[in-house]
């Protein structure tokens, strides 16, 4: 819990690192929106390289993780609810929400180590969450370095 509770309070003190896209009436609208929502355990706010848009227009990006007991066949029926929901609360077309629950290890390691807890409503959810995708990314990299060979065959 510490984990959880120091990078959300560093996200409140502004410590961490800023995404421009999300200032603090989106942030406001994003806490009201998810709470009390208990088919959602935790959203992050994508790191700035996740962000960048071809158009170069602003837009609010979204990994949403949630509880494990939604269904695998309504994660797409939640991302669209909660896509058109913040579109409404924010006043703006331009919401991306992922799945994190399906969402690549990579994508979710990245997101992990750079993107902010914007909302947890389940800690000990958000907390496995971030360890098994930590250890997915470990049996990854250990993964391809044993199938490459010796290091000195490289």
């Amino acid at each position: 819990m510490e984990k959880v509770d120091r990078r959300a309070r560093a996200a409140d003190n502004g410590t961490m690192s800023e995404r421009e896209t999300i200032n603090s009436r989106e942030r406001a609208a994003v806490d009201r929106f998810f709470a009390g929502r208990g088919d959602v355990a935790a959203v992050y706010a994508f790191p700035a390289p996740h962000c960048r848009r071809p158009d170069k227009e602003e837009s609010v990006d979204l990994g949403v993780l949630l509880h494990p007991l939604v269904e695998q066949s309504r994660y797409d029926e939640k991302r669209i609810e909660i896509a058109e929901g913040l579109a409404v609360e924010l006043n703006t077309p331009r919401v991306r929400v992922v799945i994190l629950n399906d969402a690549s290890s990579n994508f979710c390691y990245d997101l992990t180590r750079q993107g902010r807890v914007l909302y947890y409503g389940a800690p000990e959810i958000l907390r496995g969450f971030e360890s098994r995708v930590q250890a997915e990314f470990l049996r990854g990299v250990h993964g391809r370095r044993e199938n490459a060979g010796p290091i000195g065959a490289l």
